[in-house]
């Protein structure tokens, strides 16, 4: 979904790089932020104006795109500041990149309050899933953890509490946070005393989960504390509710590990006292699997409407190629679950984007980069990405490109070779089932942290 920058982090120059240095090792900080004062009527009747203008401007082709463009550059900027402090405040320490080093210091951290791991088989393994239910991905993910065992999850959607309220500044927010989390600590005592638990395992941002209550659970149980985040490259700095500590970095340090979709910010975790595991999203290959269904779409892409996607598929299309597009603002329209996967089926090409936020250049992991392959019908064609390659062998499995020239050169080529596309999307499909389940990457994050009794394997 795309972003806000209105509250992205602005590191300047070397005194704040200085500052945050001196601070490395005691995970209680906060980097400076971007603060503002509590909303006036002034400023909301301000904020209404800017909104229309906004909205005329982007409904004019120059100002939309004069708006991306603008957008884009501040995004790499911000992206690149962040990037460059992040390497200086562990430039002299190799650790910071070093995944066993990750797992060595997150093992510490549950030895030192006094708890040892239960080294348990599959089907043995109580998990606590504090999992809400906003995107469809969620319900995938919590429903792979009943093959480790006993599953408690905990989803405050489905207790009244909706996404919009947490992430609103008014007044009963604060009634509301402690509501949740006064709920879901009464949850975690309850499953506990019922069956050990073995592990807490959240998917959190900073509108539902604070450094203090990570910290709560892990003195009140013990147990190992893991927090799945697919999208750190965008979210570590945006704060929500104007609250300067609710960023992804002000708590998932705070973890015992954090399962990050993007190698690159391993360093960031390590620079603020935390620890990750660099581990992609995985892909129920029992649901994304092929249907047997006419491949009527040519060229098929799902995901949001926004930054220069409208320009990449125009581009397409006036290079004569049919593109069929589905997803928030589209034409086409929101596909369901059912019909999502259908629709991977019917695509004798599924294209992937993979572009961060307004950026054409910064690429990020996609949950989309398993779920269409493992659906073993289209060939998956996407953005090239270095930590994609690991996963895939691309040209045999999956195929990437480079720009928009090389996109359509592509796509021409795998639309008259069928068999050829038919048999990558064939090959992918076995690599998905064979190892990228959600399964395998529960497997491989308990390993690593003595849970699961079985030797870790790259997930």
């Amino acid at each position: 979904m795309p972003l806000r920058c209105s509250h992205v982090l602005p590191f300047r120059g070397r005194t704040c790089v200085a500052a945050i240095a001196s601070l490395r090792g005691n995970t209680s900080f906060t980097l400076p932020q971007d603060v503002r004062p509590p909303r006036t009527k002034r400023s909301r009747r301000n904020g209404l104006l800017r909104s229309l203008i906004k909205t005329a401007v982007l409904k004019t082709s120059i100002g939309d795109r004069c708006y991306t463009s603008v957008q884009e550059r501040w995004f790499e900027l911000t992206y690149r500041r962040r990037r460059e402090l992040y390497r200086r405040l562990v430039a002299s320490d190799p650790d910071a990149h070093r995944p066993e080093a990750h797992i060595a210091r997150a093992r510490s951290k549950i030895a030192g309050r006094g708890y040892t791991p239960v080294r348990r088989r599959e089907g043995e393994i109580h998990t606590f899933a504090y999992v809400p239910s906003h995107w469809s991905h969620q319900n995938q993910i919590a429903a792979a953890l009943r093959h480790l065992g006993p599953v408690t999850r905990f989803d405050y959607e489905l207790r009244g509490i909706e996404l919009a309220s947490l992430r609103t500044s008014g007044r009963t927010h604060r009634e509301l946070r402690q509501r949740l989390f006064k709920e879901l600590l009464e949850e975690i005592r309850r499953a506990h005393r019922e069956r050990p638990l073995d592990w807490f395992f959240s998917y959190a941002l900073g509108w539902d989960m604070t450094a203090e209550f990570v910290r709560r659970i892990q003195e009140e149980f013990g147990i190992p504390t893991v927090n799945i985040s697919l999208d750190d490259k965008n979210w570590w700095d945006v704060i929500e509710r104007r609250d300067p500590a609710s960023a992804m970095k002000d708590f998932v340090p705070s973890y015992d590990l954090g399962w990050t979709s993007a190698s690159a910010v391993l360093p960031w975790y390590w620079a603020l006292g935390g620890q990750a595991l660099f581990l992609p999203a995985g892909v129920n290959s029992d649901w994304y699997a092929p249907v047997d269904i006419e491949q009527d779409v040519d060229v098929g892409f799902v995901g949001s409407r926004f930054g220069y996607r409208p320009q990449i598929l125009a581009a397409l299309r006036k290079a004569g190629i049919s593109v069929q597009v589905h997803g928030d603002n589209w034409p086409g329209g929101v596909l369901s679950d059912e019909d999502m996967r259908r629709f991977f089926s019917r695509c004798r090409i599924n294209l992937g984007l993979g572009d961060m936020h307004f950026s054409r250049w910064l690429t990020n992991l996609k949950g989309r980069d398993f779920e269409v392959p493992s659906t073993g019908r289209g060939l998956y064609l996407t953005a090239y990405n270095a930590d994609l390659s690991n996963y895939f062998a691309i040209g045999r499995e999956i195929q990437c490109y480079r720009g928009v020239d090389e996109l359509i050169e592509l796509l021409w080529h795998y639309l008259q070779n069928q068999d050829e596309s038919r048999e990558m999307a064939r090959q992918a499909r076995l690599r998905c089932v064979a190892e990228h389940q959600w399964i395998h990457r529960y497997r491989c994050v308990l390993a690593h942290l003595g849970v699961f009794d079985a030797n870790p394997v790259a997930g």
